[in-house]
């Protein structure tokens, strides 16, 4: 089995080095890519900015968040809908909104439910407690 060790990052991304397996004992570079997390509230002021700041320099995971409203301070879009692997939603109406006004983007994604309701300021203690038990259930991650 190949060694693998890190050895930086580059332009957000972790670059490993790997121990041939022909044993020669030269070092190929391997990149590994992050995976894309797009956090959706309504108004993308308190929940999904909260839970975007959690995963600021997170080794495995880019971040980004958005709000349904048209009063949200980052607009859902076709273009981060595309740019996601993973859509975290704090509500149920949140997912039927995603699914309703962009289904033919969103065919194949993977839409997960927090179930986290509008009532805690941003970057709010028990908020990010609530974040990080479910999100860490979720994703199979500790923080």
């Amino acid at each position: 089995m190949p060694l693998v060790t890190p050895s930086g990052m580059v332009n957000g991304i972790g670059v490993f080095t790997r121990v041939s397996d022909d044993q020669t004992g030269e070092y190929k570079n391997v990149v590994m890519t992050k995976e894309n997390l797009l956090f959706v509230c309504s108004r993308n002021q308190w929940r999904s900015p909260t839970a975007e700041l959690l995963f600021r320099n997170h080794p495995s995971y880019n971040a980004r968040s958005a709000g349904t409203s048209e009063k949200a301070r980052v607009k859902l879009s076709q273009k981060l809908i595309s740019w996601a692997d993973y859509i975290i939603v704090m509500e149920r109406k949140h997912k039927e909104m995603i699914r309703a006004k962009f289904s033919p983007v969103v065919a194949g994604k993977t839409i997960m439910m927090l179930d986290i309701e509008d009532s805690y300021a941003f970057n709010d203690p028990e908020l990010i407690g609530i974040l990080k038990a479910k999100l860490s259930v979720l994703l199979d991650i500790n923080f």
